[in-house]
């Protein structure tokens, strides 16, 4: 059977779970929930966990009556009866706690939904750039509060969309940040309004080219574009007329150890390299490197590295590591954290400190053994590679 945080949970509810932060895990389920009825969840954090769906709010809301009536704290407040009683429920959950401006944001929503909840406390921008609301909705509808900032970052607003309504205050901003609009969209309408500061950094340019970021009429932020992922190693050894910003190249996730290398004279920036570059099996490479011994805290900076496993650590014990951000960057594997039984002498003196060990990004839940001091708190927020 795959193993699930809720049979974790079912079987450890004497540890000090963090409920709120429990509620709204994504790998907690909304059956798991029903199933549970016992555990204390929290309704306002759970609105914003994406596997409850608005039909079963609504559902929820829908079977509630007062408090007095027999038949429906029988119905209603079971799910409570280990927390409070009824009377104090009351006061304290009058619709449930369920908290609709999260709840704006959830995967389930329709437009009927909001047409038929008016009254709820909606938060519109969520709902402008929602994925469930069309372009056709907002017209239909055009009486509704939409955001028409927040309804250029919608995915169903098209190059097409835009242009068929110009008399429209679209954001050039919130219209880069849009999934829809595509580099050819860019190529094709290169006079349109856009943010090319925010194009050139954070926008997915897939298919970049080399005859993109030469042509004059594409307006490019270089020093920008020398981040985006979207900008490849090949591409700028293709370029170099491009004035590219190797202080900002240094940021780029496509960089390795071997180009810089290659590319000693340009001038990056030495600094983020300790963090940023992946140097899973070359850290004597790294720190042999001029620029290591320039400044004291890059053994430091190297220790939030997360391409670093342990073997990169014990393979070089004479770094002055962090053991803490160790605990939350180092990317894991299930013996990892019983290394200690075969390697004692190293963790006498590097000991995981357990409260980042929790927040580890890396953790599956095959590792967590109920026996070692988790920090239970942060565990409750960990998704565990979901």
């Amino acid at each position: 059977m795959t193993q699930r945080l809720i049979h974790l949970v079912a079987s450890t509810l004497e540890k000090p779970w963090d409920w709120t932060a429990l509620s709204a895990n994504p790998c907690i389920t909304q059956q798991d929930i029903e199933d549970y009825p016992f555990i204390p969840w929290n309704w306002a954090s759970a609105s914003d966990n994406p596997n409850i769906t608005l039909d079963y709010v609504f559902s929820v809301l829908k079977r509630r009556t007062e408090c007095s009536s027999a038949q429906a704290e029988e119905h209603v407040f079971s799910v409570m009866k280990r927390r409070t009683e009824c009377s104090s429920a009351q006061q304290r959950n009058p619709d449930h706690d369920w908290n609709f401006a999260s709840l704006s944001s959830n995967p389930s929503l329709t437009i009927d939904h909001i047409l038929d909840h008016s009254d709820k406390q909606w938060d519109w921008l969520k709902l402008s750039r929602h994925k469930n609301i069309t372009w056709h909705h907002i017209q239909e509808y055009s009486h509704l509060p939409w955001n028409f900032a927040m309804v250029s970052a919608n995915p169903n607003i098209t190059m097409n969309t835009l242009l068929a309504n110009s008399d429209i205050l679209w954001s050039p901003f919130y219209l880069s940040y849009n999934p829809s609009i595509t580099l050819n969209d860019i190529r094709n309408n290169p006079t349109f309004p856009w943010d090319w500061h925010i194009l050139s950094s954070d926008k997915v340019l897939e298919g970049l080219t080399a005859a993109d970021v030469t042509n004059p009429l594409l307006k490019w932020n270089i020093s920008n574009l020398s981040a985006n992922p979207s900008v490849t190693l090949d591409l700028i050894d293709q370029t170099p007329e491009i004035p590219w910003d190797y202080h900002r190249v240094s940021h780029n996730p496509n960089l390795t150890l071997t180009y810089v290398l290659k590319n000693s004279t340009k001038p990056w920036d030495w600094d983020i390299f300790p963090y940023s570059l992946p140097v899973h099996g070359s850290v004597h490479v790294l720190k042999n490197l001029a620029f290591w011994n320039k400044n004291t805290l890059n053994a430091r900076k190297l220790s939030y590295n997360a391409s670093l496993t342990l073997v990169d650590v014990l393979e070089n014990p004479n770094i002055d590591w962090s053991w803490a951000t160790l605990s939350s960057s180092l990317n894991l594997h299930d013996a990892d954290l019983h290394h200690h039984k075969v390697c004692d002498w190293f963790w006498q003196s590097h000991p995981w400190f357990w409260p980042m060990l929790s927040a580890n990004k890396s953790l599956r839940l095959s590792m967590i053994d109920p026996v070692l001091p988790w920090d239970w708190v942060v565990l409750s927020g960990n998704t565990f590679q979901q």
